[in-house]
């Protein structure tokens, strides 16, 4: 018996993922991918969309590109965190040769 606790002394215990947080992970990088080239090409095209405005709750007047500027970096930082966590959900089903 003190062999089975020595065993995991030092180490986290496995945790299983939810099955479906792969996919989870998927849809919402496919979503903010849509995101950030929506609102790339408004603010490239130099178009003020009032959804924006509404959105943030305050008119932002001629800062209105600081506003799009704020959405795509947020939606880059939720791709970039599911795509990490992706990432490390499938680093630990792939097996190793």
């Amino acid at each position: 018996m003190a062999d089975e606790l020595g065993d995991n002394e030092g180490r986290r215990p496995e945790r299983r993922p939810w099955p479906f947080s792969a996919w989870i992970s998927v849809v919402v990088i496919v979503i903010g991918l849509f995101a950030i080239v929506g609102f790339t090409a408004n603010l490239l095209q130099s178009r003020r969309p009032a959804a924006l405005e509404w959105l943030l709750g305050w008119d932002m007047g001629s800062w209105w590109w600081g506003g799009q500027l704020v959405v795509i970096v947020g939606w880059c930082g939720i791709v970039y965190t599911r795509a990490q966590a992706l990432m490390r959900s499938r680093s630990h089903t792939i097996p190793t040769k």
